[in-house]
């Protein structure tokens, strides 16, 4: 379904249904939105409250696929992102789901690099993250997101400091994850 052919009731009622009472239609209508999300964010954006709301969901389906509209929302010029941090910041920490984890992370990341001062707000989250999954099957793709993260627009601490971490990897690796994180401190240098 396309937002072509969604009326404006049509889409106030699956953004409602994210509050809905029932599992299994939270997680329809937060997959069915994130859809729309990859065909117009913009269409979106009104309910950006809602979409922070749902970041205290249980199920952790309908909570990626809510970051996952979030983060696009960031390329909207949509304010009070920084009021999904809290319920991204949870996520991240989710032991048992590593989609759930990514797509936090990828959200923090593609916040911390729009400007000095939000790379200073996320940078102890991405840090720990960096710890807390590596090793995780997600973390190349983290080491992805972060490479993103690095040729924004993040202060000169937090590019040292993540210049720092990412020699470990750097160092200590082989492979894929070496070659990514040695990127990663040449952007930075």
């Amino acid at each position: 379904m396309s937002t072509a052919s969604l009326e404006a009731a049509d889409l106030q009622a699956l953004v409602d249904t994210l509050e809905s009472s029932s599992r299994i239609q939270r997680q329809k209508a937060a997959e069915e939105l994130n859809k729309i999300a990859h065909d117009d964010i913009n269409s979106l954006v009104p309910y950006v409250k809602n979409f922070i709301n749902a970041l205290d969901i249980p199920e952790a389906k309908t909570r990626w696929q809510c970051i996952e509209v979030l983060e696009q929302m960031l390329a909207t010029d949509v304010k009070g992102l920084d009021k999904a941090l809290p319920g991204v910041e949870n996520s991240l920490y989710e032991e048992d789901f590593g989609i759930i984890r990514l797509a936090s992370f990828r959200f923090l990341c593609a916040y911390g690099l729009l400007s000095k001062a939000h790379s200073e707000k996320v940078w102890p989250y991405i840090s720990e993250a960096v710890q807390f999954c590596h090793g995780d099957p997600e973390f190349n793709d983290m080491l992805i997101a972060l490479q993103r993260f690095a040729q924004g627009k993040i202060s000169p601490t937090v590019k040292e400091e993540l210049k720092e971490r990412m020699r470990f990897d750097a160092e200590s690796n082989k492979g894929v994850i070496a070659k990514r994180a040695t990127k990663i401190i040449e952007i930075l240098s």
